[in-house]
């Protein structure tokens, strides 16, 4: 045999197994690409549902703080109008004072505002003052002679009239 020829062989298979190899080369780092490629995919989508959850546990928790400073704000309102409706006295229908009439008319107002506008809640405010409410408001009724507030002189249930949403709670709580 020809050593030139078993070289060119020799050479021809080396470069077949080299061809080979590059092939292989090729295909397993095509593999791996495609395998990274998918774990990043994964773990991706893995972040985005972790993000999602921690976005969706900060909306819930600001929702709870955002209602737990709304309860705290509705109840020092329950407070300041606790302090003027206990100094509140019933009215004489015989011989009313203007001045206790434009108050408790004022602080009735007051109270069916909250009611109205939900910034205490109704039942809450039914509770601690819907007695008070319904007896201010019925003594306020009473009064048949005219008194002046003002520069208003009329009687007692026309003053009551003059702000529909008074009747509306007295009828709600009497």
């Amino acid at each position: 045999m020809n050593w030139f020829a078993i070289s060119a062989t020799i050479s021809a298979i080396s470069a077949v197994i080299s061809a080979i190899g590059i092939l292989v080369n090729a295909i397993v780092s095509k593999r791996l690409a495609n395998m990274n490629r998918q774990t990043t995919l994964d773990v991706n989508s893995e972040n985005r549902q972790t993000t999602l959850e921690i976005n969706k546990i900060n909306r819930d928790l600001s929702e709870q703080l955002h209602q737990l400073a709304l309860s705290r704000a509705k109840r020092e309102q329950l407070l300041s109008i606790w302090k003027e409706m206990i100094v509140i006295s019933r009215i004489s229908s015989e011989d009313p004072n203007p001045e206790e009439v434009r108050i408790a008319l004022n602080l009735l107002n007051l109270v069916a505002k909250c009611a109205e506008l939900e910034l205490v809640d109704p039942k809450d405010l039914q509770e601690m003052f819907g007695r008070v409410f319904v007896d201010i408001y019925n003594d306020i009724y009473a009064i048949s002679k005219p008194i002046t507030i003002g520069n208003t002189t009329k009687p007692g249930r026309d003053y009551l009239a003059d702000t529909p949403r008074l009747k509306a709670w007295y009828d709600k709580w009497a």
